[in-house]
């Protein structure tokens, strides 16, 4: 079961710009909205603040170039933080009120119209993120669906009846090794690592029978897929494939940086948990292919 596994996993990277794929096409569509907003926002902003300051001196330019050199004084060599930063509300009200406060600072009248017009602002670059992240999320949906169709074609293919009948099981099962799991540790909390080994051969049971009920039947007898050593390969057996995608992710964030580390870590992760929730019935859909070739050569013999 576990070369099987990991050699499922194995193929199924030849699918690993899929994910990334429709991730890198949801994060353009979003780029599409938030980079016009942002110019927009922005443009907007510095008429506001002519405006307000009617007779005294204020330079757009200035105002912008200084907002600008805030924003490359970050440590971009950890870009991630850099980002979080740059798109935190506060951290940008902030700065752009320091901005504005080198012209209007020592007039609170200006300096407080300016503040309200650097809010509204803000207000719009932070929609226009939550709309960037929102496609970026829906473009890492799309790349699950999408690739979870095609590791489904190619390791455990099964009919539409058979999608609906898992998806019933799926939740039934996990609701009710959730329960479980969940009074254990209400009944002895120290019981924690205990409970986790306990949930941990629960799945490997119950993904085993769900696999035997939609890919087995009659086909291949019940002991031979429901037993105690496949109960133990199959976590085993996902617990690798787990490891081995968070080390191939580890591996390319050194080569690169931790932005491009997490666009591989998430196709990495998504192959991991699609092959890992398959493995169960691509073990049954091979034992049963096995199985029925094994049948002539023994007619012959």
């Amino acid at each position: 079961m576990i070369i099987q596994g990991l050699k499922s996993f194995f193929i199924s990277l030849k699918h690993f710009f899929t994910p990334l794929g429709t991730l890198c096409l949801g994060m353009i569509f979003g780029l599409s909205v938030f980079f016009p907003t942002l110019i927009a926002a922005v443009r907007e902003l510095t008429d506001q603040l002519v405006s307000i300051a009617g007779d005294v001196e204020f330079d757009p330019e200035i105002f912008l170039d200084t907002a600008f050199d805030a924003v490359t004084r970050l440590d971009w060599s950890n870009p991630l933080a850099a980002l979080n930063t740059v798109i935190d509300g506060e951290w940008l009200t902030n700065t752009f009120e320091s901005c504005a406060g080198a012209f209007f600072g020592d007039m609170p009248a200006l300096a407080e119209s300016a503040a309200l017009a650097i809010e509204e602002c803000i207000t719009k670059i932070v929609a226009a993120v939550f709309v960037f992240f929102f496609f970026v999320v829906l473009g890492l949906i799309g790349g699950y669906f999408l690739l979870k169709a095609i590791i489904r074609h190619n390791i455990a293919k099964r009919a539409l009846w058979k999608y609906f009948l898992a998806s019933f099981l799926d939740s039934l099962l996990s609701a009710l090794l959730i329960g479980v799991c969940a009074y254990l540790f209400t009944l002895w909390q120290p019981s924690a690592l205990f409970t986790v080994l306990i949930a941990l051969f629960l799945f490997g049971l119950v993904s085993l029978i769900e696999a035997y009920a939609l890919q087995g039947g009659k086909k291949i007898p019940v002991n031979k897929v429901v037993n105690g050593k496949n109960v133990l390969l199959l976590p085993l057996t996902n617990l690798l494939i787990f490891i081995i995608s968070l080390l191939l992710t580890g591996i390319a964030t050194a080569l690169t940086n931790q932005f491009v580390g997490l666009f591989i870590g998430l196709s990495l992760l998504e192959i991991a948990f699609l092959v890992s929730s398959m493995n169960a019935e691509a073990y049954v859909k091979n034992a049963i292919e096995k199985l029925q070739t094994q049948k002539p050569q023994k007619g012959e013999s």
